[in-house]
């Protein structure tokens, strides 16, 4: 019995919940919060799935929640980006931006082109500029994004064009343009 009491202890410990402060940073936003994450097997290097829950900070609904395996959860990349699109169209931009940087950080931060644009325009939308250009840098510098008709003409980005940084980002492009012509 005394055996039994020990094992339920030790199971109820290890599903203590431990915050990650590594999501959670990446994906907290002014209007949306990364709720809880956790790992439940924290102490076991072989085996350590984790939940995550992601909260709007405004309406408290939860917009996503999953199982995933030490921190990342490759097929949730699609779900989220999804709930991401439609948050995004329906101009819900803090909901949007959190939802894909929990779907680039959960795919051990990689994403594509269009929802890095995404993500960028809902930043700055929001006058998170850090976060806008964070997004635009991977697009630009590291997917050697060359189109620079979109950049320019996209009125979510005017607020990113009085920041010295843009200079930086159009340039990145105008040199992905050229390397490619050589």
């Amino acid at each position: 019995m005394k055996t039994f009491i020990s094992i339920l202890m030790t199971v109820v410990l290890l599903f203590s919940v431990t915050f990650n402060n590594k999501v959670a940073a990446q994906v907290n936003s002014a209007d949306t919060i990364l709720s809880y994450s956790f790992d439940n097997f924290k102490g076991k290097p072989n085996y350590s799935p984790s939940y995550v829950l992601i909260k709007s900070k405004t309406s408290g609904k939860v917009l996503y929640e999953n199982y995933t395996n030490q921190g990342k959860c490759f097929a949730c990349y699609d779900k989220l980006i999804f709930k991401a699109d439609s948050c995004y169209n329906k101009k819900n931009y803090a909901d949007a931006a959190v939802l894909y940087t929990a779907a680039f950080t959960l795919n051990d931060n990689k994403g594509k082109v269009k929802h890095r644009l995404a993500a960028a325009c809902c930043y700055a939308t929001l006058h998170e500029l850090d976060l806008a250009f964070e997004n635009l840098n991977r697009v630009v510098f590291i997917a050697k994004f060359r189109n620079l008709q979109e950049l320019s003409k996209n009125n979510c980005f005017k607020v990113l064009q009085k920041d010295k940084r843009w200079a930086q980002v159009i340039e990145g492009v105008i040199n992905n343009l050229e390397n490619i012509k050589n």
